[in-house]
């Protein structure tokens, strides 16, 4: 049977249309709301949700193209005299970063204005007269900052999560085709420890920085304005005490940070010790019941353990004291401005 003229350089139609990724699909007010994760949400209520019931992810979070990116980002950045990694990453996904570093800074300034705004709203209610036109315009902004704040804030945490879950996958994905390129002679000198580290500890640190990640130059801008915005109400004396609250918790805050990195590089040392160590006595378990050696390798193994614990303990007591210092700052610098101001300025109202 003749197939007519061109027949043969058409392609077979697929059996299944590949179905768009709801985000991909979604308007702009549905990926503001996220309206799109709905039909997930209701099939999740109806029944437990299985492989089959999760739709596609958007394609800009397709697997294999994230990896091309750092690959390609990295071979990019290796030509150079001194590579970096962290620079490469941040030149692999600037368009992400600049555009969660803007919505940051309008969550923030629109959080500073929604204050700024409510103390004239305030003394608008204590002071009023009877007429309302001048209340309405003033709720109309603080309410307007709010919206603002709100949509800016989880737009900007959802943006730099997404980065931060690309990067870690990808570069999972990136060293696990780089071991399998890799000469087995040259994987050898690696312990399997130490890859094991790589990816269950150092990679899942993408997805703790990225979230705090523009917080240092927002926050700068946003403590200079705010001193101004309090020095006009509290006076300047009680605006720097407060202030300088807030840099000395800061310093310290940045500090523990630098001791938790030396001691998570002592954790990572004692773990990677521990897992070759296991790893060896697992592997030559026949020679450890043929000579009777259990309890010293359960003393070299309890020793292993307790040496990767004690530095563990004290990483926690860093994060502790860490975690402290972030609530109590506000509260303390609070205290501070009230306790120059009434210092300084007896007599005075606010």
């Amino acid at each position: 049977m003749c197939k007519p003229a061109g027949a043969a350089d058409q392609p077979a139609p697929p059996d299944d249309a590949a179905e768009a990724a709801p985000y991909d699909a979604a308007s702009l007010w549905s990926r503001l709301t996220y309206r799109y994760a709905l039909p997930l949400f209701r099939i999740g209520v109806a029944k437990p949700l299985q492989i089959d019931d999760l739709p596609s992810i958007a394609t800009r979070d397709e697997l294999p193209d994230v990896t091309r990116r750092i690959v390609d980002a990295w071979d990019a950045e290796r030509v150079k005299p001194k590579p970096s990694l962290p620079w490469a990453l941040a030149r692999c996904m600037r368009k992400d970063l600049i555009l969660s570093g803007m919505l940051f800074l309008l969550d923030f300034g629109a959080l500073v204005a929604q204050a700024a705004l409510l103390r004239p709203f305030v003394n608008w209610l204590a002071r009023s007269t009877g007429n309302s036109g001048g209340g309405f315009w003033r709720a109309a902004l603080v309410v307007l900052a709010g919206l603002t704040n709100l949509f800016a804030h989880h737009a900007a945490f959802f943006m730099v999560m997404r980065i931060g879950w690309n990067l870690r996958l990808g570069m999972t994905v990136a060293l696990q085709k780089k071991l399998l390129r890799t000469r087995a002679a040259e994987v050898s000198r690696v312990s399997t420890g130490f890859i094991v580290s790589l990816v269950t500890n150092d990679c899942q640190r993408f997805d703790n920085l990225l979230p705090f990640l523009h917080a240092p130059w927002v926050s700068v801008i946003l403590i200079v304005v705010a001193y101004f915005l309090i020095s006009n109400i509290v006076g300047y004396a009680a605006a720097a005490a407060g202030l300088s609250v807030l840099l000395v918790s800061v310093a310290i805050q940045a500090r523990l940070g630098f001791v938790f990195k030396k001691l998570r590089a002592k954790t990572a040392k004692a773990t990677d010790g521990r897992v070759r160590l296991i790893s060896e006595l697992l592997n030559g378990i026949l020679s450890v019941k043929a000579f009777a050696w259990e309890e010293p390798c359960l003393e070299a193994v309890a020793a292993a353990r307790s040496k990767e614990a004690s530095t563990v303990l004290r990483a926690q007591w860093c994060r502790s004291l860490t975690a402290a210092l972030y609530f109590s700052t506000t509260a303390m610098s609070v205290f501070a401005t009230y306790a120059v101001y009434f210092r300084t300025q007896r007599g005075h109202k606010l």
